[in-house]
């Protein structure tokens, strides 16, 4: 067997040099694109050499040419090694002149251990992957892809609907993100309330009168439906109306029912249902958590807790997956401060060996 060169200035003129010369003895073994000149007093000139290897090329069999059309179908068909810069990294690791530069802890080696490292799954991880070329720094192409395909609720965070319903597990944060929530666009010059329908949970109307008498936003502690639709009519000229519910059993049938009653009096064009998870849950357990308040339709998601984790990767593919754009951020325990609009600033910085780790000093965008 013989390794062969050929030199053309492009891939179609070397593939019929190649077939021209070796006829079917001829096989492709990898292919170079590459630029010459550009100099001072001379152009830019596209080449590529094809390396191909050719079994009995010496004496009489040499003379043979490809005469018949299925051998010349043939040899096309293996000669279309894609032009790598119109290919994606995944489309070029089937083609053999780049398996050797991939290998390992090459550029898909890498990005699959960024992607790993940030607990990043399916669809966002194969989407990602499919983004990625090789032609500059993966971890700008990785960045590059998560701020094409996660969504932020960016219309809704100029000023939400009228109602803001706070949905999810208990202990997932949900009132000490509404106290955050209705303190953030106070400041903005909001007339904002918070109406608390958690009155299940030991301690829960006195963490939310606590917190709402610290920040002077005016509450209603709600046990029945009939007190929420006084504390509706109560807040009707309000600009903002925060409503914090009470977590979801899936063995507590009547609590389900209580809460689906209550909510079901909401006027659902003006108010915008949210679906608020800690960034420490993991991905199946968010998953499930979720189903819980499917029937409710939550439209924009709020990650809390972002302070007790090292990557928001486990929420941005659940955001993905399930269609649900970013609207908060919560990064401690501190009200009102630890509170930010979702931005995909605050999610790179969220996530590990993207070079974008600034300290994650909380800075709102």
């Amino acid at each position: 067997m013989k390794y062969i060169t050929i030199t053309a200035g492009s891939y179609d003129e070397a593939v019929q040099k190649a077939r021209e010369e070796y006829g079917d003895l001829a096989r492709i073994h990898s292919r170079r694109d590459y630029t010459v000149g550009g100099g001072l007093f001379s152009k830019k000139r596209q080449k590529c050499d094809l390396t191909l290897y050719v079994a009995d090329a010496e004496g009489p069999a040499r003379e043979e040419k490809v005469n018949d059309e299925a051998s010349i179908r043939e040899f096309e068909k293996e000669a279309q090694t894609p032009d790598p810069s119109s290919t994606t990294l995944r489309e070029r690791l089937d083609t053999e002149v780049y398996r050797g530069a991939f290998d390992g802890y090459g550029i898909v080696g890498e990005a699959e251990r960024i992607l790993d490292e940030n607990s990043i799954s399916d669809p966002l991880r194969g989407y990602i992957l499919s983004s990625v070329t090789g032609k500059g720094d993966v971890r700008d192409e990785i960045a590059s892809a998560i701020v094409s395909r996660v969504e932020i609720a960016h219309s809704a965070l100029g000023m939400p609907k009228h109602l803001l319903v706070l949905l999810g597990a208990t202990g997932s944060g949900k009132t000490t993100t509404a106290a955050k929530i209705a303190s953030l666009y106070k400041k903005e010059g909001k007339r904002v309330a918070i109406i608390a329908l958690d009155s299940y949970r030991v301690g829960a109307f006195a963490q939310i009168t606590g917190l709402s008498d610290a920040l002077g936003l005016p509450y209603e502690l709600i046990t029945a439906e009939d007190e929420l639709s006084r504390a509706l009519e109560k807040f009707f000229y309000y600009d903002l109306v925060v409503i914090d519910t009470m977590g979801l059993s899936p063995r507590d049938k009547e609590l389900n029912l209580r809460l689906q009653g209550m909510l079901g009096m909401l006027d659902r064009y003006s108010s915008i249902f949210a679906y608020v998870a800690s960034a420490s849950t993991k991905e199946e357990d968010l998953e499930a958590q979720a189903d819980r308040y499917s029937s409710f339709k939550p439209e924009v998601m709020i990650a809390t807790k972002l302070d007790e984790t090292e990557s928001v990767g486990n929420i941005i593919s659940f955001s993905c997956r399930r269609a649900l754009p970013l609207l908060f951020l919560t990064t401690g325990q501190a009200v009102p401060e630890d509170i930010e609009k979702a931005s995909t600033t605050t999610i790179l910085m969220h996530l590990r060996s993207l070079g974008l780790d600034m300290g994650r000093s909380g800075s709102q965008v």
